[in-house]
């Protein structure tokens, strides 16, 4: 795990990890533009994700330059997880000077409500000879979320007893930097993960913006492994260095 992975991690691409879809503000009334969000949440679909109602009804109201972002930073990453085994065609290769057609987007929507209600994609046939069949995909729901939510995330995720794999481990760092202190550990953390290499050079340098968490923690399993040590043999006064933040590990 690199800095080039961290560098490709934003709020959104996160809030995607986590099943999240998480606009700026949510329960916004008016200025949206349904067609933009109807033609984002196609692209989504196209690559296996899947607005709820809330989420979708959120990214309507949302703002077109916020869509835009997203589209911008989402839709690229996900392209690039898909590799050369699996074909991809964009709807709106103009995105956003293209987008749905009002027509598709009457269908679409329609098609996107029975989703919602039975589980089972089934457009009707002029929306699939448009394109919109989407079959043999088992879409991955994204909810609507606020920035609250990845915070317990964190919380959540380090009080799994089960071994991270490296996008988790990103995603972790992400969330040490961008919320540090504001961030709450469980009473048990079961787990750790030691570093498969050296902390990007950025984040080593960024010393004055450690911070130390002093909250006692128990750990089942003493895999502890500080950056510049060994794996301590005794658990009850040593560091655990997850990026940017220095939690202190004590017996309780």
């Amino acid at each position: 795990m690199g800095s080039s992975t961290l560098s490709k991690l934003t709020l959104n691409t996160v809030a995607l990890a986590r099943g999240l879809f998480i606009t700026p503000d949510p329960e916004r009334t008016g200025g949206g533009d349904s067609r933009l969000a109807a033609s984002l949440h196609a692209e989504l679909m196209n690559l296996g994700y899947i607005l709820d109602d809330a989420a979708f009804t959120a990214a309507s109201r949302a703002p077109r330059d916020w869509l835009i972002a997203y589209y911008n930073e989402v839709i690229p990453q996900l392209r690039s997880r898909l590799g050369a085994g699996r074909p991809y065609t964009p709807f709106y290769r103009n995105f956003p000077e293209q987008v749905m057609a009002m027509d598709d987007f009457e269908l679409f929507v329609n098609a996107v409500v029975h989703y919602w209600s039975n589980g089972r994609w089934e457009p009707p046939q002029e929306l699939q000879q448009r394109g919109f069949a989407f079959e043999n995909v088992e879409f991955k729901p994204l909810r609507l979320g606020i920035e609250a939510d990845l915070r317990r995330a964190f919380t959540k995720m380090v009080s799994i007893n089960q071994s991270l794999t490296e996008q988790d481990k990103a995603v972790l760092v992400w969330l040490i930097q961008t919320y540090g202190g504001a961030l709450e550990l469980p009473p048990v953390v079961p787990f750790m993960w030691s570093w498969p290499e050296p902390p990007p050079v950025n984040m080593a340098k960024k010393s004055s913006k450690r911070l130390l968490l002093s909250r006692s923690f128990r750990l089942k399993r003493a895999i502890i492994r500080p950056l510049t040590q060994k794996a301590p043999r005794d658990t009850n006064d040593h560091h655990v260095i997850c990026g940017s933040l220095v939690m202190r590990a004590g017996r309780t």
